[in-house]
């Protein structure tokens, strides 16, 4: 028998594996949990309704009203994701001067969480690019963005609950 670890099952079996080591789950980190798990379904279920809005009446609405072209610099737009990219690596190799072991790993703990969010915009920027500059017809290009703004939204809201759903353990 399968035993699936999400939701309230993974609490069930996280409580019994600390409690079996001879440790307790407190409240508040349940309460934490519970918060979250509340959050990331109320996240998946707006997810989902945005990703399905995109292919219905809204799409044919939104296909109907004449596109304004984007002009592209595409050399810019390059320029400004290399740039991104250097920062983000830049900020995690500082980390590399930090000769005391907490502060080195509180450093890659901090950044790290950062370069997650800086890269989920470059991901979902150069997306949109690459959209934009497809042959597509103009409708498919409009139903394209849709989703990804859709999924950025959701990525975004994951990582902000994450965020909270860390703050809230580390302050129990």
């Amino acid at each position: 028998m399968d035993i699936l670890f999400t939701g309230r099952n993974y609490l069930i079996f996280s409580f019994l594996l600390v409690w079996t080591q001879g440790s307790e789950i407190s409240r508040v980190n349940l309460e934490c949990f519970d918060s979250y798990t509340k959050e990331q379904h109320s996240n998946a279920l707006t997810y989902k309704n945005s990703h399905l809005a995109c292919g219905g009446a809204e799409a044919a609405l939104r296909s109907r009203i004449k596109r304004l072209r984007m002009d592209i610099d595409v050399e810019f737009e390059k320029l400004i994701l290399a740039k991104a990219a250097e920062d983000m690596c830049d900020n995690m190799r500082s980390c590399n001067d930090i000769p005391d072991s907490q502060g080195f790993l509180q450093c890659y703990s901090t950044t790290t969480l950062q370069a997650a969010k800086t890269s989920v915009t470059m991901h979902f920027n150069a997306s949109s690019l690459v959209v934009e500059l497809s042959e597509n017809e103009d409708y498919q290009k409009d139903t394209m963005h849709c989703t990804l703004q859709a999924k950025k939204k959701y990525v975004e809201d994951w990582l902000d609950t994450y965020q909270r759903h860390l703050q809230c353990l580390s302050s129990t």
